[in-house]
């Protein structure tokens, strides 16, 4: 098993030696997960590898710390700027350029939120004995931490606030605290697929908004109701942005909303895969993978916010040899080289990954294509265009293509498989693959919730796990 890789059996092999290349530099090339600003005429972006960026509007300017690990949150308290993230890494800035690091805690922390007079940092520890169990760690003033005592918490994914009451979340539980010290734990209402897996929670002005494989929504963060009203929402990411709250979901969706209950959708032009939403300014923010930054002003359409960013997330790339093709939201690229590489605007081609099948390129995401050259594409699989469907993978071996993704409307894996990659069967996944290989006599899969596939014919696959964080 040690010889699975999470890289597509259709990805690029570079002899032993050769070294690797930036192409399209950007301020940064790290995938970004946040953003935050002071409302005023700063604002400051984070990511992977302890990446900071600044703007005042002009551009981005990154700064460099001792931080090395993955950033994931990052928050403006009214005085200073305070990101944290894998490592238990925490910093904190006044100005945004200047960053103070903590001394890092026994933690990996996912989010952060300040009430007003106290910052609250949530995530995991890991132990031999026990696995993964949830943390939690306050701060007054983003220099002193000290940990909190949460018994029976699973990692804690998300923490939000309302006066007199913090939130923080986790797979089927919420725990709840008056005052950051002690924590209660509370129960989330079980889907119908029995479980209640979260992703992100935000205080609406009215009630605590909960997002995950389903939507809850709790008015004291005490009881909660599931909502399928709200059924759009399901795994989107929710932020405030100091004017409204954000949602975004990297299959390609952005929506707003002022109270939680009327949403905007933002979605059309997207450029790359909104990760986070944010605002600077009059300028609503998305961050997405390869540090792209896309910003929407009133009236006009999505754009980077830095005029060095190409136009568009590179999110897969496949070589028949001869032809190098990368594929993006609306746009493929092409390349004899893979140094020069040339653009092609597509129309409603949300495409994430993309493979060759020995004879053409099939490429998926709201849908599958398939092209000879990169540049024409025809639909073999139906394209979904209400943004309900995102194709995660694709792989050819074995003389067999196989997809796998997840749609949202119906909480359900998808997934087939094809010998020419225009007709198309059921491939029967156990759950959603994210990553593809082969060893030569089997396909193997890696994906959500720690599953682990193989199958000789990829129609019949046998499936296991690993432990899941």
């Amino acid at each position: 098993m040690a010889a699975l890789l999470m890289l597509s059996a259709s990805a690029l092999a570079l002899p032993v030696g050769d070294e690797w290349v930036v192409r399209n530099q950007l301020p940064t090339n790290e995938d970004l997960q946040a953003a935050a600003s002071d409302g005023v005429g700063t604002a400051v972006v984070v990511g992977n590898h302890g990446t900071i960026l600044s703007t005042t509007g002009n551009a981005w300017t990154p700064h460099p710390t001792s931080v090395q690990t993955d950033l994931q949150d990052v928050i403006w308290t009214g005085s200073k700027y305070v990101a944290v993230g894998y490592g238990g890494a925490i910093l904190w800035s006044t100005n945004a350029v200047d960053w103070n690091v903590v001394p890092a805690v026994d933690a990996a922390f996912y989010r952060v939120t300040w009430t007003g007079t106290l910052l609250v940092a949530v995530g995991g520890t890991y132990s031999p004995t026990l696995g993964w169990t949830g943390s939690i760690f306050t701060s007054p003033d983003a220099v002193t931490w000290t940990r909190r005592t949460v018994t029976g918490a699973p990692t804690f994914f998300g923490v939000s606030n309302k006066s007199g009451m913090i939130v923080a979340v986790a797979n089927g539980v919420a725990f709840t605290s008056p005052n950051g010290t002690t924590w209660t734990k509370r129960t989330l209402p079980k889907t119908t697929a029995g479980t209640a897996t979260v992703t992100s929670i935000v205080w609406t002005g009215s009630t605590f908004l909960l997002t995950g494989e389903t939507v809850w929504t709790s008015a004291d963060g005490i009881k909660w109701f599931e909502r399928l009203d709200l059924g759009y929402l399901i795994g989107m990411m929710l932020r405030w942005t100091g004017l409204e709250i954000a949602a975004t979901h990297p299959i390609g969706r952005y929506y707003t909303s002022a109270n939680g209950l009327s949403w905007t959708d933002r979605s059309a032009g997207l450029i790359s895969a909104p990760i986070s939403g944010g605002r600077f300014g009059t300028t609503l923010l998305y961050v997405s993978y390869g540090g792209h930054i896309e910003g929407l002003t009133p009236g006009g359409a999505w754009a980077p916010t830095n005029t060095t960013t190409p136009a568009g997330s590179v999110n897969g790339i496949a070589s028949s040899g001869s032809l190098y093709v990368a594929v993006g939201v609306n746009v493929t690229w092409t390349s004899t080289d893979a140094n020069t590489w040339t653009a092609h605007s597509q129309t409603s081609l949300n495409l994430r990954n993309v493979c060759w099948n020995g004879s053409k390129f099939v490429a998926v995401g709201n849908g599958a294509w398939t092209s000879t050259d990169g540049i024409a594409w025809t639909n073999t699989f139906p394209a979904d265009t209400s943004g309900n469907t995102a194709l995660f993978t694709v792989t050819s071996a074995l003389g067999k293509t196989v997809f796998s993704g997840y749609r949202s409307d119906t909480q359900q894996a998808i997934s087939a498989v094809s010998t020419d990659g225009t007709t198309w069967n059921p491939a029967n996944l156990p759950g959603v693959v994210l990553s593809f290989t082969s060893d030569g006599t089997k396909l193997w899969g890696v994906g959500w919730r720690g599953l682990v596939v193989s199958s000789s014919d990829g129609s019949t696959w046998d499936a296991s796990s690993v432990p899941e964080l």
